[in-house]
């Protein structure tokens, strides 16, 4: 089975989806969810269980809802970009190249 996971930051709501379907049981789970401070991914399971976790470097296996994006994509769109002033500085300290910034995104199977 694949279990999928939804934030919608702008209705403040997390679903979950079963084999791609957020149909009932499955669907909105919290409402009126406050994501000050960003969101932390956890999981708990029994001794045994095996689970691989997909943010978005591999294809998923159902389509996402309209409107959502995966992590990696988020994650990639808020990286760090040097300021102008940032790289004009740090070309002439002769520290070398000027460089991007950093960040990473999740990888695995499954969703």
């Amino acid at each position: 089975d694949v279990v999928g996971c939804a934030v919608d930051i702008d209705a403040r709501t997390i679903s979950y989806s079963l084999n791609g379907s957020f149909e009932r049981p499955m669907g909105v789970c919290f409402e009126g969810v406050a994501f000050a401070g960003g969101l932390r991914i956890a999981m708990s399971a029994s001794p045994g269980f095996v689970a691989e976790f997909n943010f978005g470097a591999s294809p998923f296996a159902h389509e996402m809802p309209p409107r959502h994006a995966a992590v990696n994509d988020v994650l990639e769109r808020q990286r760090r970009k040097p300021t102008l002033a940032e790289l004009i500085a740090k070309a002439t300290s002769g520290a070398g190249e000027a460089e991007g910034g950093g960040g990473e995104g999740g990888e695995g199977r499954g969703e």
